[in-house]
């Protein structure tokens, strides 16, 4: 069918000539002339019925334009009929597809130079399609038609080389000399079919690395994308290296003696007059200004870096001249070859957001500005073209790139899912990742079928006492110290020495602090495969067993520093092993004859829950121990007891958190236990304030007291500050404040002794209030402030809460309205996850400030600076209730 107009947009171009046409002018012109009608006549009518445009003709030389590959495709037998139109001419012929310009009749672009060139380098016959039009035809080629790879030249004054393919069809000859290119091609760099995501400033750092060391080892946990990246550095640095860049692919060499014969066939080398091969190659390497990029080397790494050392010594033109950097090599590798001079650079995992710190607003632009996330919506497009990130599927999209740890493969597995699963449907399969995530491609190397896979064949590499180390480390949970591998990994292991081979062959991550030990980790992936590994052996009960024994120990170590000058860096401490706690407490909940080491940790960790904010965990978990009838050590149950109930009267709770403090006070005189006893009666006197019954609390801490004071040890002490604020409570809900500030000073003055900060932080917020009743707002002020210094010194988000609502109160007495509004909802955005609730005096209080707050600016005003407020980071809200008081 004839086209009536040229096509626009993507265009398949077909250009064809006549081979050696002068010279066949010079012996026949009257000859040449009825042939070369009859040549034009088959060209027109051919492409007029496949709908094709011939919009310029230059001699016998035919410029014609199709809307897609398969019409301009169609043209393949187009030669043999020329050929029989009276006179023998070969046609050779070249198809290109582009985006070219069009005005006036005529296209324009540098697509119309790319297939002119390539019609100039084939050979009369022939037909030669580019990379791109190859790729687009896809599986459309005709019935008895396929594609010879002809390779990669470089084409007369363009930049970037082609991808030749030959049209080979039962009508077409295959017997062609090799292409006439210009210049041979100066690398052998895959030319990749999906799009380079992210990564731009490790791009520019490996290329610098590149620049001044002569061997660069990239090396990374497999899957996270050290070969993409290592020839996309590659190929940006083409120009620096005058005799090119080589791809040497190590993965399918299971012979490590054939190295240097993988090298020599990647640059073209041969052996020659019985010569040795290493000799040919360090000969014929001396004077070049090349990059050799070592792909894979990890299971071939002695013989890699052997062959790395003798090149590189036997090319000394290291240094950078106008043909180029000299010899230089680029490799890739789960661990560092050793080799002296080797500039080792770990590729890290792409940028991933944290889910939860994701903002309400704008949420589809904050999660896209991650590279994981780039990379997820970009491979999830191919399997589904309409995909996008919506405000609907963000935060899952967010929370799956983080939950597959960054790593590029499992991100392009999860999104190839997306043919046939929503992102939450993929999520909810996590789990079972290793059997979700699994490729259909048919050209990937068995390493990168599976995400299990990648991972199999660093294992396989390990020594045996590194595997058993390795399965060993996957009970930890969010990370471990050395000191904690040592004595829960197996006894027999060499721990340092493994571990550092872990961490060299990228199965392990260190974490240096400035200050303190380092800290050692694993990808979520990699867990889960090392922990399938455990499950495998008989060893795996014994490993959680000395895990829970770890870190039973680490809770009872930490009972005195929580309440001592050291607390602060005990807070840091249980929270940086958080995940580590809940999987030792799983463990003991999970198997009854360890269900005391629960309650035995349950009453230490009350204290970091509470002052961590996490009340609700806390409860669970203290709920689920005390629940388990062990016969646990009576003093530990009853402090577990005791701090269940302190829990829940800060959630508000206080039935329960009565009937509780009930059970530990007659388990503690059953068996006659000063410290449980005590600690009950204050818990119980601390809910009858709040309950109102004011003799009765009074009664209550005066008989704890008297039973505290007849001891002189550290846990009397403590407890004899902690009833004296109590105390003070129930003085000051009766009105008499004098008495109260007396007992608060008293209480703060024996907490100071002890050195017990967390106990002075709650005294000083207690001693504010009392002021600030008393009416004097400066001392107020500053018993806030101190307060709430000592919060955040020692990480107590729960008195943090606290003196925010403090200093708004002043901040409201002082007339600074805008100010106290802000605090104000910055301390209920602080309150509300953690599920605290003030007691009735205090709330008495707080809401006499903010309705008079209120009142003074207005619903609109208040609104707007209780908003502000709310959307405030901690930080921030802590230092402008500091900064403004």
């Amino acid at each position: 069918m004839a086209r009536t107009s040229p096509p626009t947009g993507t265009v398949t171009f077909l250009f064809t000539d006549i081979e050696g046409s002068t010279r066949l002018w010079e012996q026949d012109a009257a000859g040449m002339e009825v042939a070369l009608a009859n040549h034009d006549a088959i060209l027109r009518r051919a492409i007029e019925t496949h709908a094709g445009h011939i919009f310029k003709t230059i001699g016998d030389a035919f410029c014609t334009a199709f809307s897609t590959p398969s019409d301009a495709l169609a043209q393949r037998d187009l030669e043999s009929q020329t050929a029989r139109a009276g006179r023998e001419m070969r046609v050779r012929m070249a198809l290109h597809t582009g985006q070219p310009e069009h005005r006036d009749g005529d296209y324009f672009g540098r697509d119309l130079n790319r297939v002119a060139r390539l019609v100039s380098i084939g050979h009369g016959g022939q037909v030669l399609v580019s990379g791109l039009t190859h790729d687009l035809i896809g599986d459309q080629v005709p019935t008895s038609a396929g594609f010879l790879d002809l390779g990669e030249h470089q084409l007369r004054d363009l930049e970037r080389p082609e991808r030749v393919f030959q049209l080979v069809h039962a009508e077409l000859s295959t017997d062609f000399p090799p292409l006439e290119s210009p210049e041979k091609p100066r690398h052998n760099l895959p030319r990749r079919l999906t799009r380079f995501v992210g990564r731009e400033r490790a791009i520019e750092t490996v290329k610098e690395l590149v620049e001044q060391h002569r061997m660069v080892t990239l090396t990374g946990l497999g899957g996270t994308g050290k070969t993409r990246l290592a020839t996309r550095v590659a190929r940006g640095l083409l120009d620096r290296f005058e005799d090119g860049v080589w791809l040497v692919e190590l993965g399918a060499v299971t012979d490590p003696a054939r190295v240097p014969q993988a090298v020599a066939s990647a640059v073209g080398i041969r052996e020659a007059g019985g010569r040795p091969l290493l000799e040919t190659l360090t000969s014929w390497l001396r004077s070049k200004h090349m990059l050799l990029l070592l792909d894979n080397c990890e299971h071939a790494a002695k013989a890699c870096a052997d062959l790395a050392a003798l090149l590189l010594h036997s090319s000394p033109a290291g240094t950078s001249t106008a043909r180029g950097l000299g010899t230089r090599i680029l490799a890739t590798s789960r661990e560092s070859l050793g080799l002296e001079g080797e500039q080792v650079w770990r590729v890290p995992v792409l940028d991933t957001p944290n889910p939860d710190e994701l903002p309400s607003t704008a949420v589809v632009e904050a999660a896209q500005a991650f590279d994981a996330v780039q990379l997820f919506v970009d491979r999830a497009r191919l399997a589904r073209s309409d995909f996008a990130v919506t405000e609907a599927n963000a935060t899952t999209v967010a929370r799956l790139c983080h939950r597959l740890d960054g790593i590029p493969l499992a991100i392009e597995l999860a999104a190839a899912r997306m043919a046939v699963l929503s992102a939450d449907e993929i999520m909810d399969r996590l789990d079972d990742r290793f059997r979700l995530l699994r490729s259909r491609s048919k050209t990937e190397g068995a390493r990168h079928d599976t995400l299990e896979a990648t991972i199999e064949w660093s294992y396989e590499l390990l020594e045996s006492d590194e595997q058993a180390l390795f399965r060993s480390l996957s009970v930890f949970a969010g990370g471990w110290t050395l000191n904690a591998a040592e004595n829960v990994c197996p006894p027999a292991a060499n721990v340092i020495d493994s571990l550092g081979a872990l961490v060299d062959k990228s199965l392990v991550l260190v974490e240096r602090e400035p200050a303190g030990e380092s800290r050692y980790r694993m990808l979520e992936t990699t867990r889960d495969y090392a922990a399938q590994r455990l499950a495998e052996t008989d060893k795996v009960n014994a490993v959680h067993d000395r895990h829970l024994s770890w870190f039973a120990g680490l809770t009872e170590r930490a009972e005195d520093g929580l309440s001592g000058p050291d607390s602060a860096d005990w807070m840091d401490r249980l929270r940086a092993e958080n995940d580590n706690l809940r999987a030792a407490l799983e463990w003991s909940l999970e198997h009854q004859e360890w269900a005391a080491s629960a309650q035995r940790m349950v009453s230490t960790l009350w204290r970091y829950w509470r002052r961590a904010g996490t009340l609700t965990e806390g409860i669970e978990w203290a709920t689920r121990a005390v629940a388990t009838g062990s016969p646990a050590d009576l003093r530990d149950r009853g402090k577990a007891l005791y701090g269940l109930s302190s829990l829940l009267f800060f959630h508000g709770a206080l039935a329960r958190s009565r009937e509780v403090a009930d059970q530990a006070l007659a388990l503690g005189e059953a068996e006659n236990d000063p410290v449980i006893t005590v600690r009950a009666l204050a818990a119980q006197g601390r809910i009858d304030v709040t309950e109102g019954a004011l003799d009765t609390s009074i009664e209550r801490h005066e008989r704890a007291l008297a039973i505290a004071r007849g001891f002189d040890a550290a846990w009397a002490l403590r407890a004899v500050s902690l009833l004296l604020g109590n105390l003070a409570e129930a003085y000051r809900a009766q009105g008499d404040l004098e008495r109260a500030r007396s007992l608060y000073l008293e209480g703060l003055e024996l907490s100071r002794v002890q050195g017990n900060l967390t106990a002075e932080d709650v005294l000083h917020f207690n001693l504010g209030q009392t002021e600030l009743e008393l009416g004097d707002t400066e001392q107020a002020r500053e018993h806030y402030r101190e307060g709430l210094s000592l919060a955040v010194q020692v990480g107590n988000r729960l008195t943090r809460m606290y003196g925010l609502v403090g200093l708004a109160q002043v901040a409201s007495v002082g007339g600074d309205c805008r100010r106290a509004a802000c605090l104000f909802g910055a301390a209920e955005a602080l309150r509300e996850p953690m599920g605290a609730v003030l007691d009735d005096v205090d709330r008495d209080l707080y809401d006499r400030h903010v309705a008079a707050t209120k009142s003074v600016l207005g619903d609109e005003l208040f609104d707007a600076a209780w908003a502000k407020g709310r959307a405030m980071n901690l930080e921030t809200a802590s230092q402008l209730a500091l900064d403004g008081s």
